[in-house]
């Protein structure tokens, strides 16, 4: 199960994210029950990082990682 289909269980579970440290823990529960799958969406999403950073550059962008992780997000990596 991806993470993001995994916190999209919780909230239909009816979890309710309030602070930033809910969210590490959602994470980290993904990350034990699926190890599997966590490690190929962090592999995943580097490659996705990467790749918005090159499309950053050849638009004449400066290509900044906080938009590639931005990027990365939206897009459910």
């Amino acid at each position: 199960m991806k993470r993001q289909e995994f916190i999209d269980a919780l909230y239909d579970a009816g979890w309710e994210s309030t602070r930033d440290a809910q969210w590490n823990g959602a994470k980290e529960l993904h990350r034990k029950l699926f190890p599997s799958t966590a490690a190929l969406e962090d592999e995943q999403r580097g490659l996705v990082e990467e790749a918005h950073q090159a499309g950053q550059s050849d638009a004449g962008v400066d290509p900044s990682y906080s938009n590639a992780q931005v990027y990365a997000s939206e897009i459910g990596v």
